[in-house]
């Protein structure tokens, strides 16, 4: 089994800890965002972990506020060599 970690890093305003509990709910849209993204309706995080949890993966967030935030992300998968 291999285990693969992908890390998103932006490097923007960060997420504050109050927040990030809320990130990943469903209609979760952050308070600081609501000009900025007016479109979204606060889903596309939360189907995101969802997908990844259904795969036996794993879904982090690290955060500080005024330095930015990395998604890490961890997918485990079988590796099968055929014989030739």
């Amino acid at each position: 089994m291999l285990t693969f970690q992908m890390i998103f890093r932006d490097t923007g305003c960060g997420i504050s800890p109050e927040n990030q509990k809320r990130l990943f709910m469903n209609f979760g849209k952050l308070q600081e965002n609501q000009e900025a993204n007016k479109l979204g309706v606060g889903l596309g995080l939360s189907i995101c972990k969802e997908l990844i949890l259904a795969q036996g993966g794993s879904v982090d967030i690290k955060s500080d506020e005024g330095k930015g935030t990395d998604f890490i992300i961890n997918l485990k998968a079988k590796c099968i060599i055929d014989k030739v």
